[in-house]
């Protein structure tokens, strides 16, 4: 796919972490230089001197930079970008995160030639790096969104989504549906409340058109929580007493994207109220409770606090660190064992690009970071 009019902006949110920033924009130098299809633009929340780094950074990696006000919340900082873009077509992507080249233009391909998709997207790779923090472990994952989502009606389109429901965020979006979803999140959800700002944002888009999940590897994901907002699980959203309320706001703000349905005002209230039971349901499961539980348990022992740790599937324990665990992982990606199911062997190859550059850069994070010290006098006053 070939074009010289870009058809796609990406959106990096970031605020003080010039670390990962660094990493990120030296990726996208090396792997996304060679193209026309794409902008990439960081909004950026940073005080003063990371705002300096973070700029010269995008000066080398030939990105967009945009300035924005330190106490402006994550939600209002990227609905203002989505607000300046252009493009028919928009993706966020975190400053911990990575696309992979190949599977994220395909779904910029796919949505070129799909008008009737609000969105696309494939299977992603979760990974957590060892801090040296006590309890900490390394771990890869892979997972994959069940399905497309391809029904007709809107809300059979929901209640397949929300029964199985996995985050939307990162995908290939319209511009003009997800930044519609973001002002709708300002204006019916609480400031830093994360998980309906999630919800309410997917359902708009489910809502507006059918979403495809590429059979491929798209995103390399970092684990941990790269926002202020505090990770809560279904049982302490439910039980907080503020949940009635946040759920009516919600569907309230969805109902008015489902009003060209057949159902009157009351059907279409139950009808909403079944889909995010149909949710609700599937996170009540006695299987992952008993993981909750678990990890909690886990977490108290150990004194760490990060109870999403032992959740996932392919924790390291012992002296096995980051690199070790990364080699085991390319290794089977390209010579499928235990830890890769063998529904990836055709697409192995698609994993390198990025594979290879968190290996080198792990190795020799100097060499493969942008240099970013500020060497002119001037410039640090």
């Amino acid at each position: 796919m070939t074009t010289l009019v870009p058809q796609i902006t990406v959106l990096m949110p970031t605020a003080n972490r010039v670390e990962y920033v660094s990493r990120a924009l030296a990726f996208l130098k090396s792997s996304f230089s060679n193209q026309t299809i794409a902008r990439f633009r960081m909004l950026d929340g940073s005080t003063d001197e990371n705002a300096q780094l973070n700029e010269k950074a995008c000066r080398i990696a030939s990105m967009e930079y945009c300035r924005f006000p330190i106490d402006m919340l994550p939600y209002e900082r990227i609905h203002a970008g989505l607000s300046q873009v252009e493009t028919p077509l928009v993706a966020l992507l975190p400053d911990d995160d990575f696309f992979n080249p190949a599977g994220f233009f395909n779904a910029v391909e796919f949505m070129l030639n799909n008008p009737d998709y609000s969105a696309a997207h494939g299977d992603y790779i979760g990974f957590r790096i060892n801090e040296n923090q006590a309890g900490w472990r390394d771990w890869w994952t892979i997972y994959k969104h069940n399905q497309s989502f391809k029904q007709l009606d809107p809300l059979e389109r929901l209640f397949s989504y929300f029964g199985s429901y996995t985050p939307v965020h990162y995908a290939v979006h319209r511009t003009s549906l997800l930044t519609t979803g973001f002002a709708e999140v300002l204006s019916h959800v609480d400031p830093l409340e994360y998980k309906f700002a999630e919800y309410l944002i997917a359902a708009i888009v489910m809502s507006q058109g059918k979403v495809k999940k590429l059979d491929e590897f798209y995103m390399c994901r970092q684990g941990g929580n790269s926002t202020p907002y505090a990770r809560t699980t279904m049982a302490q959203q439910m039980f907080d007493p503020r949940f009635s309320d946040r759920y009516l706001r919600f569907k309230r703000c969805l109902m008015r994207y489902l009003s060209e349905t057949p159902l009157d005002d009351t059907q279409l209230s139950e009808a909403v109220n079944v889909v995010f039971g149909h949710f609700l349901g599937t996170w009540l499961q006695t299987s992952y409770l008993k993981k909750q539980l678990t990890a909690i348990q886990r977490s108290v022992k150990e004194g760490d606090g990060q109870t999403e740790r032992s959740l996932a599937p392919f924790a390291g324990t012992g002296p096995k660190n980051f690199l070790f665990f990364l080699k085991r992982l390319r290794q089977a990606l390209r010579h499928p064992r235990c830890l890769v199911p063998k529904s990836y062997d055709r697409y192995s190859p698609a994993y390198a690009p990025v594979l290879d550059f968190l290996h080198a850069y792990l190795h020799n994070p100097e060499k493969m970071g942008l240099d970013l010290k500020i060497s002119d006098p001037a410039a640090k006053r």
